[in-house]
């Protein structure tokens, strides 16, 4: 904590020195998505450094996370003036669980909720903090999507009797075709 004399008087004054001086640091992006080859920000590479500048200048802040309310609110407060805070609110996410190749993953509700916590976490101080990393999606080689192949009639009549008898499947079908209005309609 700052003594006395320096202390600014107000929270927004005081979130405004604690910006600045993130802004001057050069903090390391140790998350590596492996699917699309960006770094990132963990919350273990910037929380130490807001952490050390929350104390110097006399700010807590609080998560909260409303599922119910489809919000996550982190909540900082000027710790000399309990009435002195404001609220930094983003939309509430539950995290996706992605296995190898991008399928849906098997955990348990506890590993999720872990990671919806991180992840809610990480861009609730990102936003307060203005802690800011180049956009991972608009720093990526545009993503070329293959057209999938449409059906003729006859071989979407085909498919339909592979279905009956248990061959194949309708989630496979719709994953690998085009297909049409009227064929979904007879799915």
């Amino acid at each position: 904590m700052q003594n006395q004399e320096e202390k600014l008087p107000t929270l927004h004054l005081r979130m405004a020195a604690i910006k600045l001086e993130i802004s001057k640091r050069k903090i390391p992006k140790s998350g590596l998505n492996k699917f699309s080859g960006f770094r990132y920000h963990e919350l273990t590479d910037f929380m130490p450094i807001v952490n050390e500048l929350n104390a110097k200048y006399g700010v807590n802040a609080y998560p909260k996370f409303l599922k119910n309310e489809g919000i996550c609110v982190l909540t900082l407060v000027n710790s000399d003036d309990k009435t002195d805070f404001y609220e930094v609110i983003i939309p509430y996410v539950d995290a996706e669980m992605l296995a190898k190749g991008g399928g849906q993953s098997v955990v348990d509700a506890i590993q999720r909720l872990g990671s919806t916590i991180t992840y809610n976490r990480r861009y609730l101080y990102q936003s307060a903090y203005d802690i800011t990393e180049n956009d991972g999606i608009d720093s990526l080689p545009p993503v070329i999507v293959p057209e999938k192949p449409s059906l003729t009639d006859d071989r979407f009549k085909e498919a339909l009797k592979s279905i009956e008898s248990g061959k194949y499947t309708v989630e496979k079908l719709k994953a690998d075709f085009n297909l049409t209005k009227q064929q979904t309609a007879q799915l």
